[in-house]
């Protein structure tokens, strides 16, 4: 998988750069999965094999809040794709990430 140009090829704006990051919620695909881009009420999936998954919050409905149940996390597989800028590099989820220059 290769990365990404940033921003499509914009640069940065003045006293900023981008940098290469950790994506900490995507994590790789642990077991074989189909991407579920598009998935929905009348869509279909893309189904091409997925190689990592974003975990998205779901908020738990009003009787589930009232028993103290709180927000879950379902993980959404994606395909190289439809994972929009980001990539798959050592193990790990990467994106770019706009920062100021000379930022730690």
């Amino acid at each position: 998988m290769t990365r990404p140009i940033p921003h499509g090829g914009d640069p940065a704006p003045e006293g900023y750069e981008y940098r290469v990051a950790v994506d900490t919620k995507w994590r790789l695909v642990t077991r074989s999965k189909p991407c579920r881009n598009q998935a929905g009420y009348h869509a279909p999936a893309c189904g091409k094999p997925a190689v990592a998954e974003l975990g998205r919050p779901r908020q738990p409905g009003p009787t589930n809040r009232q028993r103290g149940i709180t927000a879950t996390v379902q993980w959404w597989a994606y395909c190289p794709e439809h994972m929009y800028s980001r990539w798959v590099e050592d193990g790990k989820v990467l994106s770019w990430r706009l920062v100021e220059v000379g930022a730690p």
